[in-house]
């Protein structure tokens, strides 16, 4: 079984509150693992990051990032990163349009 959480609690919109809860849940049921997109648009965006992440390190549930690191560059935090490369995928798609007569 999977559950996806996605929406204003994701950005940061809601605060630092809502998100902690979600994640707090998650600790409390045990999950197997989790997929987190870093807070990127919010005021307090690190502080929430960190929490978080020091929230499950303790609880010692592995974490795969979506598309960022919760750590500001040049810094790098210590989790895998999934993402995709924009430009690449443009590319491709464009030629791909190019070549079918677009």
């Amino acid at each position: 079984m999977f559950t996806l959480s996605w929406g204003s609690s994701a950005r940061g919109n809601s605060g630092s509150g809502e998100i902690m809860k979600v994640v707090e849940g998650y600790v409390k049921q045990r999950v197997d693992g989790i997929f987190l997109q870093p807070v990127e648009l919010a005021p307090e965006f690190e502080k929430i990051n960190h929490d978080v992440i020091d929230l499950l390190k303790a609880s010692k549930i592995p974490v795969v990032l979506l598309d960022a690191d919760y750590k500001t560059l040049p810094e790098r935090g210590d989790f895998d990163i999934v993402g995709i490369d924009n430009v690449s995928a443009a590319w491709v798609a464009t030629e791909h349009l190019i070549d079918h007569g677009a």
